[in-house]
């Protein structure tokens, strides 16, 4: 007889991203004390379902849930959520992303199931229209009500909810965590094999960022910086792992500033990481974040790094040697040439550094705290 208490977590998208991995870790870390399920929009054969497949957790399709505020779609996707509830039963419904924490809070309503959110970064501090960003700051205070826990992946979006007057009873904050299985293979190896499948120039220097292509990661200001610095260095190159709808922006970008040949969109790439040792610098010049995970892995490796005052960004960088990263203010492409230019030569982190670097930033961490939840 199962006595497992049930968890079904609810996402919006099953792409490769932060949200993403962060379900992924939970299921995969707990599937031995609870029983699991996950749901999401999309096909069998994207990211997170076939990550999913290979653990053995059970994922289901959610036909109706979109990114985009889509009146009539989203009632279909409540009662969508709704019958997936009632047909699973779980003792706890767990949320992730803006969209489906109100699809999902609505479609809970009268059912008496306890229910946690993880705010992953809040969609009313993004850039966007301010009635936009002032009908999901509404949302989700309404939302907030039926939740029985909110959490926060950092301080500063804690204190974003205080601030808006969210119920502060239910705010716990919780860093994401991340495996930190050791890679093998040595820099100079990884090097060569990055170089070599891509194919790319074979330069000293390799500036790079993994992020998905949104307007939120602000990656025109990093063409921008490149295009200064290489007039000035020209044994250097930039590339970015990540897809998405800013894709065809950026491609005229580069062209435009005449980076063809010095700055590569390498699209998506299976477990990116692996890459990180290969490059001298990681850079993420977002204008928007929560606590981005491959900033975590730019920190498990030990890797020189360039980033932007935003989200939680700065707490977990508290952790990290101040020789060994700059931070600087969205949008100023000076400060970011600059910062960029200054780390370009430091070395990564040595052992002994490296050491106390991942254990504050171990998954262990992240997942005994939100196992207590559950349990309570």
């Amino acid at each position: 007889m199962n006595t497992k208490n049930k968890i079904l977590y609810l996402i919006t998208l099953p792409e490769a991203g932060g949200a993403q991995t962060y379900v992924l870790d939970l299921a995969v870390a707990l599937k031995n004390d609870f029983d699991i399920t996950v749901a999401s929009s999309g096909k069998n054969t994207d990211w997170l379902p076939v990550k999913l497949r290979s653990a053995q957790i059970t994922w289901y399709p959610l036909a109706w849930v979109k990114r985009s505020i889509d009146p009539i779609k989203d009632i279909r996707a409540i009662f969508e959520i709704r019958r997936l509830i009632k047909k699973i039963d779980p003792d706890i419904i767990h949320l992730n992303s803006s969209k489906i924490s109100i699809l999902g809070s609505l479609a809970a309503l009268g059912l008496g199931k306890k229910t946690i959110y993880t705010a992953h970064g809040w969609v009313f501090l993004e850039p966007l229209p301010t009635y936009i960003k002032k009908i999901y700051l509404w949302a989700e205070k309404l939302s907030a009500k039926h939740k029985n826990k909110v959490i926060c992946v950092s301080e500063y979006d804690r204190a974003a909810a205080r601030v808006n007057k969210f119920p502060m009873d239910k705010l716990i904050t919780i860093h994401n965590g991340i495996n930190l299985s050791q890679n093998k293979e040595t820099t100079s190896e990884t090097k060569d094999k990055f170089l070599h499948i891509y194919p790319l120039p074979r330069t000293n220097y390799i500036v790079g960022s993994i992020a998905n292509l949104y307007p939120t990661k602000n990656l025109p200001a990093l063409v921008t910086s490149a295009t200064n610095i290489i007039q000035k260095n020209k044994d250097i190159i930039f590339t970015v792992i990540g897809d998405g709808p800013e894709k065809n922006n950026l491609e005229n970008q580069i062209l435009d500033k005449g980076l063809d040949g010095k700055f590569f969109l390498l699209g998506s790439v299976p477990n990116a990481k692996q890459y990180l040792p290969a490059w001298n610098i990681f850079v993420l010049p977002s204008v928007k974040e929560g606590l981005p995970y491959t900033l975590l892995e730019a920190m498990a490796v030990g890797l020189p790094i360039v980033a932007t005052r935003v989200g939680g960004i700065f707490e977990i960088l508290e952790f990290y040697p101040q020789t060994h990263y700059r931070l600087v203010e969205p949008n100023d492409t000076t400060s970011l040439t600059n910062a960029i230019s200054e780390l370009l030569t430091q070395t990564p982190l040595d052992i002994k550094l490296l050491t106390r670097v991942r254990e504050q930033i171990d998954i262990k961490n992240m997942i005994n705290s939100t196992r207590e939840i559950y349990l309570k």
